[in-house]
C-alpha cells in the first residue's frame, strides 16, 4: 500500500494494455489519468507516481504537462529506502524527455 503502490500498478497496467477500438482507449486513459493523480496525491514523494502520469500524459498528447513533471525531478536525489526504483525512474525521466524531443 506503500506511497500507491498498487493503485500505481493497476492504472499502469491499464493504460499500456491494447484496447479493441479507439474509444475504449480514450475512456480508458481518462480513467487511469484522474487515478493516477489520485495516486500521486498518496504518495507525492513517489517518482514512479510521476513517471507513469507523465507516460500517460505523453501518449494522450498532453506534452506539456508531461515535460513539466518529469523536469522536476529528472535530476533528483534518491531517497533513502527507494534507491533503486528511483535511480531507475530518474533515467526513465531523462529517456521520455529525450524522447520527446528535449
Amino acid at each position: 500500500m506503500e506511497e500507491g503502490g498498487p493503485m500505481r500498478i493497476k492504472e499502469h497496467l491499464n493504460h499500456q494494455t491494447p484496447r479493441g477500438c479507439s474509444i475504449d482507449r480514450l475512456e480508458s486513459n481518462r480513467e487511469s489519468e484522474m487515478l493516477l493523480r489520485q495516486v500521486i496525491k498518496t504518495g507525492l514523494d513517489n517518482t514512479m507516481n510521476r513517471i507513469f502520469l507523465a507516460e500517460l500524459l505523453i501518449d494522450v498528447k498532453k506534452h506539456d504537462e508531461a515535460k513539466s513533471i518529469l523536469e522536476k525531478f529528472k535530476n533528483a536525489a534518491t531517497r533513502d529506502g527507494f534507491i533503486i526504483e528511483e535511480v531507475d525512474a530518474i533515467k526513465q525521466a531523462k529517456d521520455l524527455l529525450a524522447g520527446m524531443g528535449r
